[in-house]
């Protein structure tokens, strides 16, 4: 299983939960003090919101679907080198183009 993490997906995990902490520290306890110090917090959670967006825009947006064809390029791609043939020389490399997401 921890073969399947990376360090982006360890850092993204981190941003998520972070943001999730604040927001939640920020509903329980709400700061009171000094004007200055609670726009500083306001600041640091639309920094982190920001970053969570983007998180999630990632992994759950058309990022994600762009990262799986890449990948499948990249292994067709091998797979051509490994036999030493064109494309048009291999059905079922051009199978495997024609899938959908492919």
């Amino acid at each position: 299983m921890l073969d399947k993490f990376t360090v982006q997906g360890i850092v993204a995990l981190f941003i998520a939960i972070s943001f999730v902490a604040l927001v939640t520290l920020w509903m329980v306890h709400p700061p009171s003090g000094d004007q200055a110090v609670i726009s500083l917090l306001n600041a640091l959670i639309m920094v982190v919101g920001s970053a969570f967006l983007q998180v999630t825009g990632y992994f759950f947006g058309s990022s994600s679907g762009s990262k799986a064809k890449d990948d499948t390029q990249t292994k067709l791609v091998e797979k051509l080198a490994l036999n030493n043939k064109s494309i048009d020389d291999q059905p079922e490399a051009q199978d495997e183009l024609r899938k959908p997401g492919g």
